[in-house]
Order: C-alpha cells, then sequence, then structure tokens
C-alpha cells in the first residue's frame, strides 16, 4: 500500500476524537520533554540539590519508567485505557505540585517518583487505547502520523521552560506546567464522556432488540472494567 499523507491527514482528522487524541498526546509529551530537560537545573537553583543529587533524580526520573511502562501496559489489560490515562495525570499534578512547595529531600524525593509515574505511565495506555480506536488497516501510517506531530509540539516544550525560567525563574516556569496538566485533565475528560455517550447508544440499541442481550451486555462490561 502507497503512502499517502494527504489522505492520511485528511482520514485522521474527520473526527474530533483524532483532535482530542492528538492534542492530549503533545501536552503531555510537550510537559514531558519541558520537564525532563530542566529538573536538574530546577533542583539546583531551586532546591539547593547538589549537582550529584540532581544528576541521580534525574536518572531517577527514566528509572522509574523502566518500571512503570510495562506495569501501565499491563493494567490496560484489566481497566479502561482511559481511567488509567486519568489516574496518571493525577498522579503527574500530584508530583509536580509536590516538587514545588517540598522542601526536605524525602518530601522531593517522593514527588518526583510520583511525577514520573504520572508521566511514563501515559504512553502504554495511550497506545493501547489508539489501538482500538484507529483503523486496522492504516494503523501504522495513522499512527506514524500522530507520532510526528505530537513530538514535533513536545520538541517545544524545553524552549518554553527554558525562556519562562530565564525571565521569571525555574519555580514559575514549573508551576506554568499545570496549566497544560489542565488542558489535558480536560481533554481527557471528553474523551471519557464521549466514550461514555457511545457506550450509552449500544446499551440504548442493544435494549430494543432484547432486555436478556443488555442483561449481558452488562455483565461483559463490568468483567472488562
Amino acid at each position: 500500500m502507497s503512502l499517502n499523507i494527504q489522505s492520511v491527514v485528511v482520514r485522521l482528522f474527520r473526527s474530533r476524537e483524532t483532535y482530542a487524541h492528538l492534542l492530549s498526546l503533545s501536552v503531555f509529551n510537550f510537559i514531558w520533554q519541558g520537564s525532563a530537560s530542566f529538573i536538574p537545573t530546577f533542583l539546583r537553583v531551586e532546591k539547593s540539590f547538589t549537582s550529584v543529587e540532581a544528576t541521580t533524580a534525574f536518572a531517577g526520573l527514566f528509572a522509574v519508567g523502566i518500571f512503570v511502562t510495562p506495569v501501565a501496559g499491563m493494567l490496560c489489560e484489566r481497566w479502561q485505557p482511559l481511567h488509567i490515562v486519568i489516574v496518571a495525570t493525577g498522579c503527574g499534578v500530584d508530583g509536580l505540585v509536590t516538587l514545588l512547595l517540598g522542601v526536605s529531600r524525602p518530601v522531593l524525593g517522593a514527588g518526583l517518583v510520583v511525577f514520573a509515574v504520572g508521566l511514563t505511565a501515559v504512553w502504554p495506555v495511550m497506545y493501547v487505547y489508539l489501538m482500538d480506536v484507529l483503523t486496522t488497516e492504516t494503523i501504522g501510517s495513522d499512527l506514524g502520523v500522530l507520532r510526528t506531530i505530537y513530538l514535533a509540539v513536545g520538541s517545544l516544550g524545553p524552549a518554553y521552560v527554558g525562556t519562562v525560567a530565564t525571565y521569571f525563574g525555574y519555580s514559575v516556569s514549573f508551576a506554568s506546567l499545570l496549566a497544560c496538566f489542565g488542558l489535558a485533565a480536560c481533554t481527557l475528560g471528553w474523551l471519557v464522556r464521549r466514550w461514555i455517550d457511545d457506550a450509552h447508544s449500544v446499551l440504548g440499541w442493544l435494549h430494543q432488540q432484547s432486555p436478556e442481550l443488555l442483561l449481558g451486555s452488562f455483565f461483559i462490561i463490568i468483567v472488562w472494567l
């Protein structure tokens, strides 16, 4: 099958759900790229970490990700992916707030772990979710285009964090990322609502067909969740 970028883009962006998926992925990548690039500097300047401590903390982000990523993927086999992403978003917010307000090393270390859990749990879950919503026949090209766009947006994260930090300080720069988390949360909330609306539509159709079929569907949904 020949790759036609224009046809891929037209196909992808026929629905508002695609824009929501892309926005959430772009925001999470923006936060990850921007925060990870300046975590060592933030800890040295704002939290008085030594260079060794800051470097160790930076490495800890990826160490947490090595453990969290496969666990998040396995959880998708038991729970709805969007629910897991929302929980991960909450972890990211809690971790970032702890990093901003924390003073002691243990508190900051805990905040860093929770922050890393939130950001690294997102990716396998979102990929699983996209595998369900994208067309199987064209999933390779569709994912390629989506990945190109959200990586391009995410690459602006370090420039943003660095620029804001230059003029207002690293605490303000990192605190402004909370607005990005808020945008991601709103987008995910909209996707969850769409998923619930679709589920209600299907259940309404099942009820018209057969009450027994509806009860069986409820049982399947409960087991799936």
